[in-house]
Formats: C-alpha cells, structure tokens, sequence
C-alpha cells in the first residue's frame, strides 16, 4: 500500500512537468521578428533560395530583378572568376545576437542583428578550424527593418544590400 502512495506524487509531477513544457512549446511559437532575421541572415549567408520567403512583398514581387536569384548568379559568377567552387562562397554565422526595438503600432521592428561569419566547409574541418584557430571569422553587424505583413515578419528595406542588386 505504501507503494502506491509513493508513486501517485512522482506520477502527478511528472504529468505537470509535460503540461508545463507543453504550453512553453506554444508560447514560444508566436512569430517573433527576432526569429524572423536570424532565420533570413543564415540564409542570406548560406545563399539559400529560402531567404526569399522572408522577404516582404516590396522585395519579393518584382519579377523582372529578383534580389535573391541576383544575388546567388552575383556570387555564383565571382566563384567561377576566382576558380572555387559554388559552395566556398557560403558562409555559416555563429554566436548570432539581436536587439529588437518595436516601432509604436506593433506591425514595424528594427532588428540589430550581430554575429561571426566563417566560411562555410564540411562540419568536421570547421571544428577542427576553430579548435587551432585557423581560418578567419568576419563581424556581422546589420540592421534589419521587419514589417508585420499577413501575421508573419518580414524583411524589408535593404538588408545587407540585397535591395542595391535590382538597380
């Protein structure tokens, strides 16, 4: 009988703990501008075709010059001059941080997004590269303006001077 007793408390805790994370998981889940550039910056930097649906529609509906296609023909164009292949032009961001600051209505934000960029390589070599500090890490530091378009973020402006391409 005493078994049974003991066993109730831990039972009851750990059903509490499962509804605590479960509602964590869903509070955390609301579209955040903070979320919305460091997702776009790592894509900008792994010139991933997805950074286009993090665009707002200013810079993402222009059919005749679309920055993103621009931008991975731009880069694909300086590899070939300089004999890499496509994929030495990637780059990964690490210890990514961002300040926010909301505009007055709640649908504009500024995003100050910094972070160290290396050169994107297989994952062993860019742990044995940071392991005897070889290779360079480049500073980051943009601002992104985000707009509330459609209940999601997005990126607008001129980020990283992706919007200087179409012109």
């Amino acid at each position: 009988m005493d078994r049974n007793n003991m066993s109730t408390p831990i039972v009851l805790v750990i059903l509490a703990g499962i509804l605590l994370q479960v509602l964590l998981i869903f509070g955390d889940s609301r579209p955040m501008p903070h979320r919305t550039a460091i997702a776009f910056s790592k894509a900008y930097f792994q010139l991933d075709p997805v950074m286009g649906k993090f665009l707002c529609t200013d810079l993402r509906d222009d059919e005749e010059a679309d920055p993103v296609a621009l931008l991975r023909k731009e880069r694909f164009e300086e590899a070939r001059e300089r004999g890499f292949p496509f994929s030495m032009m990637r780059a990964n961001l690490y210890h990514v941080d961002s300040h926010t600051e909301f505009s007055e209505n709640g649908d504009q934000a500024r995003v100050r997004i910094t972070a160290a960029r290396r050169t994107a390589i297989n994952p062993p070599f860019a742990w044995v590269a940071r392991l005897f500090s070889i290779g360079e890490a480049h500073h980051v530091e943009e601002t992104l303006e985000l707009v509330k378009e459609e209940g999601t973020w997005k990126v607008c402006g001129n980020p990283f001077g992706l919007a200087d391409l179409t012109t």
